[in-house]
């Protein structure tokens, strides 16, 4: 977070940007000429195989969360708001796409079971008549 070519954000919104949420960082991209927000995020990459394991390498990478061009003065409050907007959009469109990833599962799993008891359908009704044959009624007689 600290100077990245000429431009250096003040303190106070570093502080601001931190209580907002710790894996943040701001720079200045000389090539965009613009504010860039990143979020310090955990990827896993897979590097081989021994012995029927998979070895895997944990990296943290910052990921690009916001682009501020609407301005190209210091960064300030505003970009605060930008980023709370963007994650409670985010959050609203996560809970609706997981929904529906739910919905589908439980229509696909429906059709699955469908097909199995459509499937199993003639085996059963002729499994019933089988045993309807060997069960004989019992008569009683005094």
């Amino acid at each position: 977070m600290g100077r990245v070519g000429d431009r250096t954000p003040p303190s106070g919104f570093l502080s601001d940007l931190k209580a907002f949420d710790p894996d943040l960082r701001i720079r200045w991209s000389a090539t965009d000429q613009c504010w860039v927000v990143y979020q310090c995020v955990k990827r896993r990459e897979t590097v081989g195989e021994w012995n029927g394991a998979v070895l895997c390498e944990v990296r943290t990478v910052d990921q690009p969360v916001l682009w501020v061009s609407d301005f190209t003065g210091d960064p300030d409050r505003r970009i605060l708001e930008m980023l709370y907007k963007k994650r409670a959009q985010g959050r609203k469109e996560r809970l609706e796409r997981a929904k529906r990833r739910a919905l589908e599962k439980k229509k696909a799993k429906d059709a699955e079971t469908a097909r199995n008891f459509e499937a199993a359908g003639p085996a059963l009704e002729q499994g019933h008549h089988e045993i309807r044959k060997t069960v004989r009624p019992t008569i009683y007689t005094s």
